[in-house]
């Protein structure tokens, strides 16, 4: 099983072709958006609920799976003892670039990966503040606010508080830093 979260193009590709091939058949866009709801299936169920001959769905699922657009990941075996492959949606992205795509690849894999890890980062900042919150500061968070009129209300969350939220200020770092990157890449 392909583990890529994204199907990345060039328009002079032959996969190109094969995906915008199955993607105008009526057949193929009917069995992506029947499994898209009912999760998987095997190439008979998805004939006896479209009402499609076997033969036309055993042909438009090989043009998926060449497509990368579906996938069979697991099997089950039939009354009859044939192993029957069952099929889901690829979860994918598909880019389409208009020229050669092999450094653009990395390209892309290198800035997901920065921005994951900004993710992960940001949330230990914003766990490890919170856990380091002295007593004085986990006291004015629970300490009520008079509202002028006699009634109370509670001071709830970090910011309510006064205290700065370091791990979503470090995610707008890393955003902006990331923004900067492709700006500073595409004027190059």
């Amino acid at each position: 099983m392909d583990k890529e979260k994204f199907v990345l193009v060039s328009l002079k590709e032959s996969k190109t072709k094969k995906i915008a091939d199955v993607l105008t058949n009526n057949t193929s866009r009917e069995i992506l958006d029947f499994l898209s709801e009912k999760k998987e299936a095997t190439e008979g169920e998805i004939a006896k609920e479209l009402k499609v001959p076997i033969i036309t769905v055993h042909y438009n699922v090989k043009a998926l799976l060449d497509s990368g657009l579906i996938e069979s990941t697991q099997f089950r075996w039939s009354e009859k003892g044939k192993k029957m492959d069952i099929y889901k949606v690829a979860r994918k992205y598909i880019v389409i670039a208009p020229r050669d795509v092999s450094g653009l690849k990395n390209k892309l894999k290198d800035i997901f990966l920065i921005f994951i890890v900004g993710i992960v980062a940001a949330g230990l900042i914003h766990i490890f503040t919170q856990i380091k919150l002295s007593g004085v500061e986990q006291k004015a968070l629970s300490e009520t606010v008079s509202t002028g009129v006699g009634t109370n209300i509670v001071a709830a969350t970090p910011e309510a508080a006064g205290i700065p939220l370091y791990g979503l200020w470090f995610l707008i770092g890393v955003v902006f830093v990331l923004v900067l990157y492709l700006l500073f890449k595409r004027r190059r």
